[in-house]
């Protein structure tokens, strides 16, 4: 099904013979009352029964059961009065509804639920990650003993790595109170790979002056 072209069908119909018609018999009306470009913020609306009544602008284009056109101009140019009787069109600017984040909740992984006790992700968080993430090949944590992995094996490499990553994050990156503190989530994640820095601080030694 093709797209429908608002703006089109809105020039479309504004453009016909009946509204044209609509508005001249309006703004003659506004003239004759002598509130025409007096920047009251008012128009002349017709009603069903045919007849005609001054109100809010706002108000007129706000109607949800009058014509095609009354509906299509809720928020759309509005008239407003300059000195001297001369009338321009002000563009109304739409605000931008934020989308409410209340009550939603965050990913698996960044709660409590999807983290396990004794360090890293549980097989809940690692699936909620990777939906979050699409492509991640992140996987549950190796916690077989180095002695019991066969050595090249995908798990070996698998652990070598990430204990490498780490050392290198607690080095550089973690603060000392964390790096010390053998319950931070870091020396927890350290332990349950069987990593060597799981409970100690590695600091590098400033370069001398």
């Amino acid at each position: 099904m093709a797209e429908r072209n608002y703006k089109e069908e809105y020039k479309k119909f504004h453009a016909s013979a009946g509204a044209i018609n609509k508005r001249a018999k309006l703004n003659k009306i506004n003239r004759d009352k002598g509130t025409y470009g007096n920047g009251d913020n008012k128009d002349w609306s017709h009603q069903k029964d045919g007849g005609v009544i001054l109100e809010d602008s706002s108000v007129n284009k706000g109607h949800k059961d009058n014509s095609p056109g009354d509906r299509r101009a809720r928020g759309g140019n509005t008239m407003v009065a300059k000195k001297g009787g001369k009338v321009k069109l002000k563009k109304k600017k739409r605000r931008k509804k934020r989308k409410s984040t209340r009550g939603k909740k965050s990913p698996a992984w960044q709660r409590k639920e999807g983290k396990n006790p004794s360090g890293g992700l549980n097989k809940k968080g690692v699936a909620s990650y990777r939906r979050a993430n699409p492509g991640s090949k992140l996987k549950t944590a190796v916690t077989t003993k180095p002695s019991k992995l066969k050595k090249g094996s995908k798990a070996a490499k698998r652990r070598k790595s990430f204990c490498a990553r780490m050392k290198g994050m607690k080095r550089r990156l973690t603060s000392a109170k964390t790096a010390r503190d053998p319950n931070s989530r870091i020396n927890k994640s350290l332990r349950k790979w069987n990593c060597k820095h799981g409970c100690t601080v590695i600091l590098r030694k400033k370069p001398k002056d």
